[in-house]
């Protein structure tokens, strides 16, 4: 079983960023891609990309009054 080994470890990309997460990787973005990034954020298109990233993060969201 030695030789066989360990997989590598994966590094795991958040659910969800922070505010400020999502500022600081929109402010490295500039040209096309960082206007379409920008307009997309805006627009709040990524949520159709990751539906389910709100219930990830906030499981209780959907009973929540606040998300109504």
């Amino acid at each position: 079983m030695n030789s066989i080994g360990r997989p590598p470890e994966r590094k795991r990309v958040p659910v969800v960023l922070t505010v400020p997460q999502v500022q600081s990787v929109l402010g490295l973005m500039d040209g096309v891609e960082g206007t379409l990034a920008k307009l997309l954020y805006g627009t709040v298109m990524r949520l159709a990309v990751m539906p389910h990233a709100l219930e990830a993060k906030y499981p209780r969201a959907g009973q929540s009054w606040a998300w109504h």
